[in-house]
């Protein structure tokens, strides 16, 4: 049995980090709940994980609605401060541009004021080389704002931001959305993480908690893990 289960949001860095280690990708987690001093996972296609302790990184709403799915009885005190974080949604347009779009150096525009406050070359930054994609967001008021609105009408709206930069008779090759419910951490937990009191070990962690971007989310991580690998 696994001694711990990690869940949450996994990219190319954390599978490059869990190279040697026995991590389950790509599963889906349809509830957990307790069983004796441990805890069981179960998948949305029926995989068991039973383990000793847990980390839940993934937004803390759906952590909770993990545990309450299965019956997990928090702490009041706990569920009233996991309840305090918050989240901006964000919409993402993915946009295949030819020839590519003449973003500034180098390769991205940040205007934190603005309805469309990022957009990013990612050819430029070297994850796309075969094509020219560009990523553009809204800001989390503007895609709360359109959250219920027609896909082509948010790509269309997300496009005329990119179009300055555009070429003349430039293409868009193909335009693809994606809807973040939870994309950046608007009111933050005052800890690093947080250890689930009355229960088997249980720590909550991410941008949440840590601060929001990659880095927050990493120290975060490591505060849970290092308290769990504490733990009697």
């Amino acid at each position: 049995h696994a001694r711990y289960a990690v869940h949450g949001g996994v990219n190319a860095l954390a599978k490059r980090l869990a190279r040697g280690i026995d991590v389950h990708l790509s599963h889906q987690v349809a509830h957990i709940s307790l069983q004796g001093a441990g805890w069981l996972v179960v998948g949305d296609a029926g995989q068991r994980y039973h383990c000793r302790g847990l980390i839940l990184t993934p937004p803390v709403p759906q952590s909770l609605a993990l545990l309450e799915r299965g019956g997990v009885p928090l702490h009041p005190g706990d569920h009233a401060a996991l309840a305090r974080i918050t989240y901006d949604p964000c919409l993402a347009g993915m946009f295949w541009c030819d020839p590519r779009p003449d973003l500034p150096e180098p390769g991205a525009l940040q205007r934190p004021d603005a309805d469309i406050p990022w957009m990013a070359d990612n050819q430029r930054k070297g994850i796309s080389p075969e094509a020219a994609l560009v990523t553009v967001h809204a800001s989390g008021e503007t895609s709360l704002r359109l959250w219920n609105t027609d896909e082509d009408q948010v790509l269309a709206c997300l496009l005329s931001a990119l179009q300055p930069f555009l070429a003349p008779g430039a293409e868009i090759k193909e335009a693809h959305l994606k809807r973040w419910r939870y994309a950046l951490p608007t009111v933050l937990h005052d800890e690093r993480m947080l250890v689930a009191a009355e229960l088997p070990p249980l720590a909550f962690a991410g941008d949440g908690f840590g601060g929001p971007r990659v880095e927050g989310a990493a120290l975060s991580g490591m505060a849970a893990a290092q308290v769990l690998g504490d733990a009697p």
